[in-house]
Order: C-alpha cells, then sequence, then structure tokens
C-alpha cells in the first residue's frame, strides 16, 4: 500500500505541474524541452493546468506550445504509459478493498490534477462503498 501512494503522490503534486507549465516561458531551450517531454508525458494529468494556463495568456510562442501539448493530450488513441500505471494502481487498489487503499483513492478522487483520473477514483469508491455495505 506504501508504495502505491508513494508512486501517486510522485507526479500528482499540483504544484510541480504548474512549475512545469511556467518553465515553457524559460529562454532556456533545455529547460522548455524538458519540461515539454515531462508534461507530455504526465498527460491527462497535466491537461487541466495547461488549458486554465491557456486560458490566461495571449496569442503568441507560449499560447502555440501550450495548444500543441493540449492537442497531444487529447489526440491520443490510448493512455500514455504513466496514464496506463496510474490506472492499473488504481484498480489494484480497488482489488485490494483495504480501508488503507480506499483511502488513497478517496485522496486521488479529490487530489488529482486530472479531471479524467478523479473521476476514476471516485467510481472505484463508489464499487468498493457498495461491496462494504453488502
Amino acid at each position: 500500500m506504501a508504495l502505491l501512494r508513494d508512486k501517486f503522490a510522485e507526479k500528482e503534486n499540483p504544484a510541480h505541474i504548474a512549475e512545469l507549465v511556467q518553465q515553457l516561458r524559460k529562454e532556456d531551450a533545455s529547460s522548455r524541452d524538458a519540461a515539454r517531454e515531462e508534461l507530455s508525458w504526465m498527460g491527462v494529468q497535466a491537461e487541466e493546468a495547461i488549458a486554465t494556463e491557456m486560458s490566461r495568456v495571449e496569442p503568441g510562442a507560449y499560447r502555440n506550445e501550450l495548444e500543441a501539448l493540449l492537442r497531444q493530450a487529447e489526440s491520443r488513441v490510448g493512455p500514455s504509459s504513466q496514464n496506463l500505471r496510474r490506472q492499473r494502481a488504481m484498480q489494484v487498489l480497488e482489488s485490494i478493498g483495504s480501508a488503507e487503499a480506499l483511502d488513497a483513492l478517496r485522496h486521488l478522487s479529490g487530489e488529482s490534477p486530472s479531471l479524467r483520473e478523479r473521476a476514476d477514483a471516485e467510481g472505484a469508491v463508489r464499487r468498493m462503498e457498495m461491496k462494504a455495505s453488502r
């Protein structure tokens, strides 16, 4: 359980995602490239932060960068490897069915920066609660 909780916490930090989005503004190409790569790897986790930032900025190179990342995240046929791992981890937590697993899923349902991931976690919590009430 601790391993799964730690793995979720690694990349779900909204402050870290916001920092990566801001790194796209830097003049240093290597900083921008590293931020772009990590945001792309995060997939749906970064969508909301990218869309929010995009709504705040005027047209230009930075906005174009944000639009490209958002299109990339939205156009994926399947989930990124990072998102797939997180989905599978949520399935494992639901299968475990313990109180600690339920707490971890509740945390994700309220704290994940991804709308899709929050919805998936909420569904798992509902299913676990229904099983427990039987």
